[in-house]
């Protein structure tokens, strides 16, 4: 067992993406301080994972290459915690706050019930350890805002439809952004000795920056001293308005999974070279209401967790293209889309996420081998 736990739950969208990739790649460092920053093993190969999200999944009984049970995942914590001798753990994973994710329910109403048990099972592995909890959260309207696209972008992925329409996706996401009873079963279930609750607000974070800010709250920052933050990108790259919108219609035509991860690719790609750079916004009407629905709630976090509260006089992003300039670039996106999709290269990448496919559940030794070599490539 360990004496002390990190425990970064997310949120997703708050920079969990760049401080994992900071973490993972200083892994020997926070080793040497005593800190377990744990990898993943498949088959006796190192997976070198960034995030804990799989260990994250397994909690609501999801599993994710490596496909590991909890025990296992725990068990390899130890032994690797044993041959580093370190005795604190570090785990992160936007996961542990996000699942179980309310789309894979047959009833909703057993969101929070699911939840606490996840943390329950969670809390048994842990012990009786040192637990330090650390969550960013971000304004519901800017989570909500930003979920939108992800969910569109994704949505070939989570194994069925669910997004109609913005206010419809809202009401059917509420439990996720309802930060007060959240949080409530983390402290009542993990009993953590302490609890880091940060607004997601670049400007107030330490050097605008997640990676710093989380490193100075758990007091580790003084052992990564010759370190530029400010070289750091804590940017997560997403689709401009015209790909949301073309995604969202493309959809509508069912594909497998290997065909919607090409799917993505393009897209990214055709984005990257010919996007408009405008975000994807909610309207204005629902940004407000989704605001005022949570308005006393997060007067109630402010309180009761010694929370800053989110900025209350901020500016509304606002989509800056007409629309005959978004139906235009939007009309540019699908063409550009069907020109590319019957070429030889999608082709081949299709064959290649068939058999990363395959590879990972079938022959999952061999799909560790690949990873292995094609790292030693690279």
């Amino acid at each position: 067992m360990f004496k002390r736990v990190f425990l970064h739950i997310g949120q997703s969208k708050t920079g969990t993406t760049s401080l994992q990739n900071f973490l993972a790649e200083h892994r020997d460092i926070l080793a040497k301080n005593g800190i377990l920053y744990p990898d993943f093993y498949s088959n006796g190969i190192a997976v070198h994972t960034k995030e804990h999200n799989p260990l994250a999944q397994a909690l609501v009984d999801v599993q994710r290459y490596p496909f590991l049970s909890l025990d296992d995942y725990f068990r390899q914590f130890e032994e690797q915690a044993k041959t580093l001798n370190c005795d604190t753990l570090f785990l992160s994973a936007e996961g542990f706050f996000g699942s179980p994710h309310i789309w894979t329910m047959d009833n909703p109403d057993d969101f929070f019930e699911l939840h606490a048990q996840k943390i329950k099972r969670l809390k048994s592995f842990l012990g009786n350890a040192d637990i330090h909890l650390l969550l960013y959260l971000r304004a519901q309207d800017d989570w909500f805002n930003s979920s939108v696209a992800q969910i569109i972008r994704y949505e070939g992925l989570l194994g069925k439809k669910i997004y109609q329409d913005d206010a419809q996706l809202f009401e059917f996401l509420k439990p996720h952004m309802d930060y007060v009873k959240l949080v409530n079963l983390w402290q009542s279930h993990l009993s953590p000795q302490k609890m880091s609750i940060i607004p997601f607000e670049k400007e107030t974070l330490i050097q605008k920056n997640t990676i710093p800010d989380a490193l100075t709250r758990l007091k580790l920052l003084d052992i990564f001293e010759k370190t530029d933050f400010e070289k750091l990108d804590d940017e997560h790259i997403s689709l401009p308005h015209e790909a949301v919108l073309f995604k969202a219609k493309l959809n509508q035509t069912p594909c497998s999974k290997p065909v919607e991860r090409v799917r993505n690719q393009l897209c990214t790609q055709l984005a990257q070279h010919m996007g408009s750079g405008m975000s994807y916004q909610i309207s204005y009407n629902l940004r407000q209401k989704i605001i005022q629905d949570f308005e006393q709630d997060n007067q109630t976090l402010k309180k009761k967790f010694d929370f800053d509260g989110f900025v209350s006089d901020k500016k509304i992003k606002a989509n800056n293209l007409d629309a005959q300039t978004l139906e235009d670039r939007l009309v540019a996106f699908d063409f550009a889309y069907h020109l590319a999709w019957p070429t030889l290269h999608t082709k081949y990448l299709i064959v290649k996420e068939y058999t990363k496919d395959f590879t990972r559940k079938k022959m999952p030794l061999l799909h560790s081998l690949l990873r292995k070599a094609k790292r030693k490539v690279s």
